[in-house]
């Protein structure tokens, strides 16, 4: 596993340090050459995930490696990737996805009826959602589509042998400088938030 990284997809997908723009121009100076990504990310946004994705196949030549806690959109990012490792310690995860759904109000029947459609409009994009990244994990996993369905379904935390063996991930290393996960109160409060399920290490 190479030591020294191009790039590393840290924090919030989404956010300025794990943003398409600054893959895409990192993966820029280096079209001809093997590109390193280290990856440590609990998610965010899908949108940004699928982009990443298709950069890392469209240079062709990207290796990403886990370590750590990754779940959600961080766990879509790599799906381009060349070739997937992960830190014999990390932990992965992958979920279907998940919308904001927040409504205080009152409603009578008609403004109900209303709000009825927008979230089976909402469930029906979700699904879409999921089924398209199901396909990407089953192309990857070299696995029924279905099978890959179910277990975001379940949406329970991998271990790297599990993830290995699902096919998410092609190798697991063991490097002593790759940090073991651990889970603050402050994290542990935003996996509550996101209804990430906790996984099995200990809050501190």
């Amino acid at each position: 596993m190479p030591k020294n990284y191009n790039l590393y997809l840290k924090g919030y997908v989404g956010d300025w340090d794990f943003s398409a723009d600054m893959v895409n121009a990192v993966l820029d100076r280096h079209k001809d050459k093997e590109v390193c990504v280290l990856i440590d990310s609990t998610g965010g946004r899908v949108n940004t995930a699928l982009s990443i994705s298709s950069l890392f196949k469209l240079h062709g030549n990207v290796h990403c490696h886990y370590v750590g806690m990754n779940a959600s959109a961080a766990t879509i990012a790599s799906m381009g990737a060349k070739h997937v490792s992960i830190d014999a310690n990390a932990l992965f995860l992958v979920h279907k996805c998940m919308s904001v759904v927040f409504e205080w109000d009152y409603m009578n029947a008609d403004e109900l009826a209303a709000h009825i459609a927008d979230l089976e409009k909402l469930r029906k994009d979700n699904d879409t959602i999921d089924g398209c990244i199901a396909g990407m994990y089953a192309s990857r996993c070299k696995k029924p589509k279905d099978e890959l369905l179910a277990l975001m379904k379940e949406g329970a935390w991998l271990t790297a042998r599990q993830a290995l063996e699902w096919g998410f991930v092609d190798e697991i290393t063991d490097d002593p400088e790759d940090a073991a996960p651990e889970i603050t109160d402050v994290v542990a409060d935003a996996f509550a938030k996101e209804g990430i399920p906790m996984p099995p290490v200990g809050v501190r």
